[in-house]
């Protein structure tokens, strides 16, 4: 795998209700990045929209001088362009990386761009887009991610990409994407109901710890495929009676307990195994953990 770098510069963004970045502490791959700033022009495309980008009129010819980019400016303007990338005013942005890869289902080369435009409203979090071009610059996937990895599953094949993504509450998941037919395709069913999740750093009544939780690639069943497992606590921040009604606080030997972030009411550990089925191809949960942490939970579905 071919990485690359860029020093990026600014350009202007203000928005409305922004919300601060969150440090991931869960699994990260080796990532060389520069964010530079850019100088103070304003423009008016940016990114954060998650429309239909079939209407790529022209491939982005600037991937073809990989590893060369000679004005970083001119970059990000052809790329907000060419990829059709809107959101209001700009005050920074930056291309945090380029990298170039094989993805599993392909022998061709792809190039994986993140641009970064650092702030906005909470509808656009992250503030980032990371875009898939094949090797003629024509465009197969805008994405909206916390961070995408490169990661190798199989070791006799192509690499794997998987994203962690998140609302700006802190309400997250994962995504295990390939090749197929010359597309971006999620191979990871996820879970029945939309809880438990595998990123969550939204303080209502439970979080992660961490709040990405870590992965490893395994063949946790013993078939000769690797699986991913997701491993971490789920970490109670209230107080949780037996009939399953929640607590911010009680009395105990007289003193009053809050429960919190800090002092939280108990933690689970909790493991999530998705098994790679071979025929599907697809990565598919062991067991119903909607159902298994239903008590926690409620009915997710």
């Amino acid at each position: 795998m071919k990485y690359f770098l860029i020093a990026i510069p600014f350009l202007a963004m203000s928005c409305m209700q922004p919300q601060q970045k969150q440090p991931l502490t869960g699994h990260t791959n080796d990532e060389i990045s520069i964010d530079a700033p850019v100088n103070n022009k304003k423009d008016s495309g940016a990114a954060g929209s998650t429309e239909n980008y079939d209407y790529q009129t022209t491939p982005f010819g600037w991937i073809k001088k990989y590893p060369v980019i000679d004005d970083t400016i001119v970059f990000i303007k052809a790329l907000k362009e060419n990829c059709h990338l809107f959101s209001g005013p700009v005050e920074k942005e930056s291309i945090n990386y380029i990298k170039k890869t094989r993805l599993y289902g392909s022998n061709k080369e792809f190039y994986l761009v993140e641009y970064d435009y650092h702030d906005g409203a909470n509808c656009s979090y992250p503030w980032k887009n990371q875009l898939l071009f094949d090797n003629q610059g024509r465009l197969v996937k805008v994405l909206n991610d916390i961070r995408v990895d490169i990661v190798k599953i199989f070791p006799a094949d192509n690499p794997f990409l998987i994203s962690v993504s998140s609302t700006a509450h802190g309400n997250g998941w994962h995504t295990i994407s390939c090749i197929s037919s010359d597309t971006l395709k999620n191979v990871f069913d996820g879970f029945s109901g939309n809880r438990p999740q595998t990123y969550d750093n939204c303080e209502d009544n439970t979080v992660n710890e961490p709040n990405e939780f870590q992965y490893k690639i395994t063949d946790a069943n013993h078939d000769g495929y690797n699986d991913v497992v997701f491993y971490g606590k789920i970490v109670l921040i209230q107080g949780r009676t037996k009939n399953g009604d929640w607590y911010d606080g009680e009395t105990i030997n007289g003193k009053t307990v809050d429960y919190s972030v800090a002092n939280p009411f108990k933690k689970i550990p909790a493991v999530f195994t998705f098994l790679f089925d071979s025929a599907k191809r697809y990565f598919i949960q062991q067991e119903d953990y909607a159902k298994k942490y239903q008590c926690l939970f409620g009915n997710t579905w």
